[in-house]
This record gives structure tokens, sequence and C-alpha cells, in this order.
């Protein structure tokens, strides 16, 4: 059985396919995905998008605890360069899905799949 992230706790207010990934770190017994997070309205850190910007972009992490085993269907992390004020990123998350025991993330700079723990969304310390 299939269940996509906005099923997630704490996941509802968040479109993944606009946000955009930073960095993805893996130190068992955890996997962090770096984002700047395209929050709606609906999140408790929600602010108005700036000028020009359709959602509020808010540095995130989602966290894989007690990671099991991690599997890189394919890896092609080329920083894609933004503008000024925004960091480069690797592109936007196109999907994270639960399949049976496993969790699927991925886009077009890679695709995942963790055994882990229900991921949790939490702001970036960086």
């Amino acid at each position: 059985m299939k269940t996509s992230y906005q099923n997630f706790p704490g996941f509802s207010s968040l479109s993944l396919e606009d946000s955009y990934v930073i960095d993805v770190k893996a130190i068992k017994p955890t996997m962090v995905i770096k984002i700047e997070a395209a929050l709606t309205s609906g999140h408790q850190l929600y602010k108005h998008p700036k000028t020009g910007e359709a959602f509020c972009y808010i540095n995130m992490d989602i966290v894989f605890s007690n990671v099991i085993s991690i599997k890189w269907v394919f890896c092609k992390m080329l920083k894609i360069p933004s503008s000024i004020d925004k960091l480069d990123d690797y592109g936007n998350v196109d999907f994270l899905i639960k399949e049976d025991e496993s969790f699927r993330v991925g886009g077009e700079w890679g695709e995942i799949i963790v055994m882990a723990d229900m991921p949790n969304l939490r702001p970036s310390d960086k």
C-alpha cells in the first residue's frame, strides 16, 4: 500500500514538489534531507511569501530516524545555480511515499529507498 507524504504527521502544510533539496546526509541511524521548504498557510511557521514568490520558503529538515537501510536507486546530485538571494540546490522533491515498510523519496537529483521510522519535519539548524 502506498501513502503520500501529505498524509504523514506534520507534512500536510508543505508542498514538497515546490521545495528544493539543499543536501542529503546519512549517518546511521539517521538520514536527513535538507530542503528549502515551500510552506502553505496552514503551517505554524508560515509567513506571507516574499514579493514575487508563491510560497513561504523556510529551511527545514526531513529526518528519518532509526534507519535500517538506505538504497540509492540513482544519484545525480548536480547543484542548480539559483538567484543571488537563494541557496544553490539540487532540484525539487518530486515524491515522498511510504510503500509497505520503506519510504521512497526522489526527484531529478536522485531516488532513495530508506527503511526507517516515519519521517518528521523540523526547522533546519542552518
